[in-house]
C-alpha cells in the first residue's frame, strides 16, 4: 500500500513537470508567433531584409516544433517567400546584363508571374542581340497572345519558325494565335506542321524539354473543327484524346 502511494506521488510529480514543460513550450511558441508577426509586418512595410530573416527564423521554429501551429506558420512562410521572390524579380527586371542571354531567363520568370508586358522587353533585348535565336521569339509570341495581341503574335511566331523550322512549341503557339485570329484553315495546316516536326525538335528550355505536348495538337484540332462545324472530326479527336489519357 505504501509502495502504491509512492508510485502515485511520483506520477503526480511527473505530470506536473510535463505540464510545466508544455506550458513553457507553449509560451515559447507564442513568443515566436508574436515576433514572427512583428518582423513580417516590418518587412512588408519597409522591405527590411533583416526583418525578413527574423520573421523566417521565427516561423521556421514554429513549423519545426509546434504541430498545432505548423499550418499557420507554413502559410506565413509562403507569404514571405512570395514577397521576397517578387522583390528579387523586380530587381532583375531593371537590371541590364552584360550577357544578353540572361534577359531570356528574366523574361521567362516574368512570364510565369503573368507579367507579360514586362517580359516582352527582355525577349526583345535577346532577339536584338541574337537574331538567329528562335526561343526568345517563341516566348515573345506566347506573351503577346496572353495580352490579346494575337495578330502581332502571328507575325512573331512566323518569324520564329523561319529562324528555326523544326520548332514544335512555336507551331503550337502559332496555331493558337491563328485560332484567336479566326484563321481556322491556316491553324489546321500549322498543327499538321507541328506534328511533322515533333520528332526532330529538341525544345527550348535549358534541359531540352519542350513546353507543348502532342495532346496540345489534338486539343487544337478539336477547337479548330468545332469552329468549322466539322463534328465528325471533332468526335474523332475527342475519342483519340480520351484513349491517350
Amino acid at each position: 500500500m505504501k509502495k502504491l502511494g509512492v508510485i502515485m506521488i511520483f506520477c503526480l510529480l511527473f505530470a506536473t513537470v510535463l505540464t510545466a514543460v508544455d506550458a513553457k513550450k507553449e509560451s515559447g511558441m507564442k513568443k515566436f508567433l508574436k515576433e514572427g508577426r512583428t518582423q513580417m509586418v516590418k518587412y512588408f512595410k519597409d522591405g527590411d531584409l533583416k526583418a525578413y530573416e527574423k520573421a523566417v527564423f521565427n516561423y521556421k521554429n514554429i513549423l519545426e516544433n509546434d504541430p498545432e501551429g505548423k499550418d499557420g506558420a507554413l502559410i506565413m512562410l509562403a507569404n514571405l517567400y512570395m514577397r521576397r521572390s517578387n522583390q528579387i524579380i523586380n530587381v532583375l527586371d531593371k537590371k541590364e546584363f552584360k550577357n544578353k542571354r540572361s534577359h531570356f531567363a528574366v523574361g521567362n520568370l516574368l512570364l510565369t508571374q503573368r507579367k507579360f508586358k514586362k517580359a516582352l522587353k527582355h525577349y526583345d533585348i535577346c532577339s536584338k542581340a541574337f537574331p538567329k535565336w528562335a526561343c526568345p521569339l517563341r516566348h515573345k509570341g506566347e506573351a503577346l497572345l496572353e495580352i490579346g495581341e494575337s495578330a502581332e503574335a502571328v507575325k512573331v511566331l512566323k518569324h520564329c519558325v523561319s529562324v528555326r523550322a523544326k520548332h514544335f512549341d512555336a507551331y503550337v503557339y502559332l496555331a493558337r494565335a491563328l485560332v484567336a485570329e479566326k484563321e481556322y484553315r491556316k491553324a489546321e495546316k500549322v498543327v499538321d506542321q507541328a506534328i511533322e516536326c515533333l520528332k526532330e525538335d529538341k525544345g527550348c528550355g535549358d534541359d531540352g524539354e519542350m513546353e507543348a505536348y502532342p495532346e496540345d495538337c489534338t486539343k487544337l484540332y478539336i477547337e479548330i473543327y468545332e469552329h468549322l462545324k466539322d463534328y465528325k472530326k471533332v468526335k474523332f479527336y475527342k475519342e483519340k484524346l480520351q484513349k491517350n489519357k
